[in-house]
Formats: structure tokens, sequence, C-alpha cells
């Protein structure tokens, strides 16, 4: 017994001792949190530092510590002191994995711009010389390898929902500059012992190539490595790392795994080709003189939900994809488990998808499912709009031009699943709307009305507000039955209207149980039209069909412009500003035409201009405004030159042949060049500005002249520039470019 109470006591003194450790480090810590508080950023910043630095600190609130010493360091502008600060704590920290991967994140958030003065790396901004350089990825690198040593640290760790977020943030860290335009750089397996040099400049994102693809053409797939050291690339490390963090923490597993569908939709989405201008779903279908284009756009309904359509490094392709690769199967996998949040989500994308898929009755099935089990999508019901756009009868006119008097005007129509459709057309008081325009304006209103004078958007306004009162009587309605095409595709057909007088027209378009769709139809026999001269403006007035002159209309010019006032708040409290109008008549000449300066049209003004004649003709432009410019038409005689090269990428070792032809844009000579038989010296540049290629060479008698060029097996990569100068000078304008790769996954080496 009394060996045993020796013992005791001297627990009970050391936990008295641990006690006052952790009471004196709780107690520095709130001093060092209120300083921060009240903005005492430098003091707070050297308390921060004092806890790291001194003895007991560790776990969580070390890592808190460690954060908010960076942001008190951040607020006073001293942010160069940073990486000595960070490298001094994590050497004093090998095995807390919560403070390594705390300054890991701190590598990640930081300015990553600096200057190198006299070899010495200024983080931040600096004045007085220097080298401008960007060093993230180098602070990458530093931050990658101190969360691989946090991973290692961190075995054994208990606190698994804390674990299971180091796992995705070291994860979403992999990933960092290698999102959609720069994904192949998760083909390289990133050496954490070897840090990176400073790059110059700063850091410019790389314009999106496509999906990289193996030597074969097939697309990259990264595998799930069975171990971290087992993995071959960044990207299989990066499945690792989300696996991980889901088995770990089953609570982040869905997080996890829809980061990994969001990048498989990112990379073999059909939506991808719409980057590549191979977007609009219901575009023409390429002339192929019959033949099948399984890369067509209009062949995304033939897609089975293993395959689709991208947009590779190579090119736009119809590929297979194995499950793990393929964002539909693990969409449908998703849309099923208990977590709803991420359920509801899934259903969502995978509706959104098979729409982009022109697979639209599968679309329907999905909006269906998600408005069953998961609403219809709040108050608004969105999901609910979305279902009947696919599934409900719809029309609306595709568009229309100003047509001429005397013909039926051809509209174009386009609509889904209903069988008929009612028009009707009533006749618009133009001249009484533009009439009541000008008297808005003449009324110096101390607020214009813009729905009125904005008579370029007349045809909302007639249908959504007061103008109203300019639609006038229906003139003509009829029926047309319709042969929708299946699957809820939609079909464009033209309709031929009655409408043959001279005037506008509101038309609208009733789908049986379904929507109404409206357009203004204009039917003109007059045209006026415009084009700026030296230093005047021209206006001619002729017939719409034809452009015979009409001479002696009546030609009505119209402006306005605002004058602002100096606000005196106690006579005109309400007017900011003072309408003044100008409005005069000119009648045309016999050749249709009337030019004015600026002494009649001053170019202050917005002008509406309208024509009339006796005989009932009648046209208006604008509001639109004057400008008075120099016009000086240019000698055609630049002298021009034309480079071709007979491949755009190349390999080292291989060959480049280039043509060239130089001679005067001239269209009053005849085909031979003033060029023939001269002397030129062409140059060629590498990505560097470096100088490989000078050569004198003699024109041919059309100007032309060939040559070729070896790339040695060392050739920098990016575009080589070529140029050509004549008797020492750059005489011609033109040129040419091409592009040197090793590899054909990553061609856009620029």
């Amino acid at each position: 017994m009394r060996s045993i109470i020796p013992l005791i006591l001297t627990f009970f003194a050391f936990s008295l001792i641990c006690n006052a450790e952790e009471q004196s480090l709780n107690d520095a810590r709130k001093k060092a949190n209120k300083l921060q508080k009240d903005g005492n950023w430098k003091e707070a910043y050297e308390a921060y530092e004092g806890l790291l630095m001194g003895e007991g600190n560790s776990g969580s609130n070390a890592a808190g510590d460690l954060q908010n010493a960076w942001r008190c360091l951040n607020r006073t502008g001293q942010i160069q002191d940073i990486d000595k600060f960070l490298e001094s704590v994590t050497e004093k920290y090998p095995d807390d994995w919560r403070i390594l991967a705390s300054a890991a994140k701190i590598y990640m958030g930081m300015q990553h711009m600096g200057y190198l003065i006299s070899g010495e790396f200024k983080r931040g901004h600096h004045r007085g010389g220097g080298k401008y350089v960007n060093a993230y990825e180098r602070d990458r690198v530093k931050s990658l390898a101190l969360m691989e040593q946090a991973m290692k640290s961190s075995e054994g760790e208990e606190d698994k929902a804390a674990l299971g977020n180091f796992y995705l943030e070291f994860a979403n860290s992999i990933r960092s500059n290698r999102g959609s335009s720069e994904s192949w750089r998760l083909q390289n397996l990133t050496n954490f012992k070897e840090i990176p040099d400073f790059q110059d400049g700063g850091y410019y994102g790389a314009r999106n190539v496509g999906t990289p693809v193996n030597e074969d053409g097939s697309p990259v797939l990264y595998a799930l490595p069975s171990a971290w050291n087992e993995a071959k690339n960044d990207g299989e490390r990066w499945r690792f790392l989300l696996t991980e963090a889901g088995e770990i923490s089953p609570a982040l597993a869905g997080n996890a795994k829809y980061q990994w569908i969001s990048f498989l939709r990112n990379q073999f989405g059909v939506q991808t080709m719409q980057q590549w201008g191979f977007g609009g779903f219901f575009g023409q279908r390429s002339p192929d003189q019959g033949k099948k284009n399984e890369s067509g756009t209009y062949e995304l309904h033939t897609l089975k939900e293993n395959e689709t359509i991208a947009r590779l490094a190579t090119g736009v392709k119809r590929i297979t994809l194995p499950d793990e690769h393929n964002h539909i199967t693990q969409l449908q996998q998703v849309a099923e488990i208990e977590d709803k949040t991420l359920a509801e989500r899934a259903t969502n994308d995978l509706a959104s998808i098979f729409e982009n898929r022109r697979q639209y009755p599968e679309a329907a099935k999905y909006w269906q499912k998600s408005i069953e089990k998961f609403g219809p999508g709040g108050k608004n019901k969105w999901k609910v709009d979305r279902l009947n756009q696919i599934l409900d009868n719809w029309g609306r006119f595709d568009g229309t031009q100003t047509h001429p008097a005397g013909e039926k005007p051809s509209l174009g129509f386009v609509f889904r699943n209903g069988e008929e459709v009612k028009f009707e057309a009533f006749t618009i008081d133009v001249r009484k709307l533009l009439d009541d325009v000008k008297s808005h304006l003449k009324s110096n209103p101390s607020q214009i009305d813009n729905r009125q004078v904005n008579i370029g958007n007349i045809g909302y306004s007639l249908i959504n507000d007061q103008m109203k009162k300019y639609v006038g009587e229906s003139i003509a309605d009829w029926e047309l039955r319709l042969e929708p095409r299946k699957n809820h595709w939609d079909k464009r057909i033209d309709i031929v209207t009655p409408l043959t007088k001279p005037g506008a027209y509101l038309l609208k378009a009733k789908m049986t149980k379904g929507n109404t769709s409206n357009i203004i139809v204009w039917v003109s026999d007059t045209a006026i039209v415009k084009k700026p001269l030296d230093q005047k403006s021209f206006y001619f007035v002729g017939d719409a069909l034809n452009g015979t002159p009409i001479e002696k209309a009546n030609v009505e010019f119209f402006g306005y412009r605002v004058e602002y006032l100096k606000r005196n708040k106690i006579l005109q409290p309400k007017r900011r500003y003072n309408v003044i109008t100008k409005q005069f008549a000119e009648f045309t000449d016999e050749e249709g035409q009337i030019i004015l300066g600026a002494d009649r049209m001053p170019n202050q003004m917005q002008w509406l201009i309208t024509a009339t004649t006796d005989d009932g003709r009648f046209a208006y432009h604008g509001f639109s405004g004057v400008w008075y410019n120099r016009i000086h038409d240019q000698t055609y005689n630049t002298t021009k030159a034309i480079f071709i090269t007979d491949r755009p990428v190349y390999r080292p070792n291989q060959e480049v042949n280039f043509k060239a032809w130089v001679r005067h844009s001239q269209y009053d000579k005849e085909d031979k060049s003033q060029f023939a038989g001269k002397e030129f010296n062409i140059l060629i540049n590498n990505p560097k500005g470096e100088k490989i290629y000078e050569k004198q060479l003699k024109a041919d008698q059309y100007g032309g002249f060939t040559d070729k060029i070896a790339l040695p097996e060392n050739a920098t990569l990016g575009v080589y520039r070529i140029n050509i100068l004549h008797q020492g000078r750059h005489m011609a304008h033109g040129g040419n470019t091409f592009r040197e790769s090793r590899n054909t996954k990553n061609l856009n080496l620029k």
C-alpha cells in the first residue's frame, strides 16, 4: 500500500502540471484572439507565433493558431515572411498531421506571385525592380509534400470526420489547376521531393484542347490504384484520395463520388462539343453524300447509355465508356442512395444529360422521378416546367424579316408534340404609335417613358403593357394541321400568311392545348436606306420590292437629346434633365435621295425618320444616331504574302516543307506577280524567339518560292513563326505559324 501512494501522488502532480500548461495555453490563445479581433495584427501574429513555437501546443488548436497567424501576417502586408515561418513550424511539428495539413493549406491559398531580387524570392508586390515570377507550381509541390507527410502521420487517427475532410482537401490540391482545360496535366506523376523552379510572369491557363488521348487515340482513363504508392500518375492519386475519404468517413462518400462524376461529365459529356464549334444540338446535318455520320450532333439520340460523343484532343469522336468511367452509370448509382440531397441532384443531372443527348423520353422519365421522390422544385415548381417543356404542345415563330407588299409573307414556325395550331392576325396603327412617341418627347417629360420610346422593342410592348391600344381589328384567322416528330423533337415548317397589304401586323399562333406565340409581321412597300458619307449622311427612299427611287417623298426628321440640369432641390426637386427636340422635313429628289450635314442633323441627337407619299406609302427608320466621319477609300496596293506548310503539327526529327507567294493586292493588274525573280530573306523563329532558319530565296514567275527545314531531336515545343523580308524590310504583310509537339495528346503548347 505504501508503495502505491507515491505513484498516485506522482500521477496527481503530473496531472496538475499538464492542466496548468493547458490553462496557460488557453489563456495565451484567448489573448491572441482578442488582439486579432481588435485589429492589432502585428501583436496578434507575435502572440500566435509564441504559441506555436512554445511547448505543449499540438493538434487542432495548434492548426487553428497557424491559420490565425497567417491571417494576421497577411493583414500586416508582410507576406514575404510566411515562407520562413511555415518552414520553422513544420520542422517543429514533423509528426502532427493537423499542423502539417494546415501549413499545406496556406501554401495553396497564399499569394503566388513575387519578384526575384539578387537571386532571392520576395513574395507579393514590390517596388523598385526585380524579375516578376510565379511560384504557383513550386507552392503546390511544397503543399502536396506536406500533405503526404501528414497522411503518413495520420495513421491511427480516431477522428474519422476530420481525417476524411483532410483526404478531400488533399485530393483537391492534387487536382489544383488541372481542371477541364488542363486535365491533361493529371497524366504526370508529381515528384514531391523535387521543388520546381520559379516560372516567368503570371500564371496563364491554357485553352481547352479536349480530353487527352493515348497514342492509339483512345481517351485517357485514370484507374483506381490499390495503394497510394501504386498510382502511376496524379489522376490515379486523385482517385485514390477521393475513395479513401469516402471509406474513412462514410458521410463524405457521396461528396467524394460526385467530384469523380463531375470530372467524368466534364471530360466525356456530349456538351464538350459546344466548346469546339459543334454546339447547337439542333444544327443542320452535315452533308456527307448519304453516308452515316456517327459523330454528328444529329446522331446523339442513337447513343446507348455506355456511349458518348465527346470532344477529344484529336477531335470529336463516338466512344464507349466502362462503367467506372461512365458519368451516367455513376449518377444512376448515386440517384438510389439514402442521402436525399445527393440523390435528387443526381436525378436532376441525369434528366439534363438526356436532354443534351436529345433523348427526351428518357429525360422526361427522370424529371418525373425527381418530382415524385423529391418534390416539384420549390414554390416556382421549376422541375414541372422542365418536364412540361418536353411533354406539352409547344410552338414558336422562328424569326422574320420585312416582307415586300403584294406577296404573301412566309414565316418559320417551330413546334413539338402538337397536332394543330390556330393563327390570327391583327393590324397595328404604327403611325399613331410614332406620333404619340413624338408628342411624349415634345412635352419635355421629367422622366422619359423608355417603354414607349424604345420602338425597337415594339413587339413585347404591344403584348405586355399599355401599348395594346395600338392593336387594331382582326383581319385574318386560319387553322393548320401539324405532323409532329417522334420523341418530342422539334420540327420546323414554313407557313404562308395572307398579309399582302403594306403595314404592320400582330400575328398570334395558339397551339391546341398548348402555348401561344406572337410575332410582328412587317409588310412594306417603301424602304429607307441610310449610309454615312464624308462629313454627310445619305438617305434613299425607294420601292421595297425593286428599289425604284421614289421622287417627292415627304421625309420627316425628328430628333431628341437629353440635357442634364444642375440639381435645384427647391424649385425642381424631381426634374433632372430637359428633353430637347428638333423637327424638320425634306422632299426627296428625282433619284429618291436626301443628303444632310451636321448643320441640319446634329450628331448629339437620336433621330426618327419617316417617309410618306400622297398615294399612301409609309416607312420609318430609327431611332438611330448619326456620325460625321472623314471617309477615305484606301489605295489597293498593299503587299501581301501567303504561306502554307505541309501540315499544322510536327514532331522532332520531322521535315517542315513550306511554300509562299508574294504580290500586290491590286485588282487592276494582270495575273502576274510584280515580285517575279526577286530575292527574299526568309526567317523562322522558334517559340523562344530564337532564329533557327535564315535563307535568301528567289521567287519564280508567280512570285512564289519553296523550301524545307529539318527539325532537330531537341526542338523546342510550341509555335514557330515564319516571316519574310524584302530588301531588308518587312514589306510583305503576312506569314504563317506551325506547331511542334512531342505527344499528340498535348497539342496546345503555346
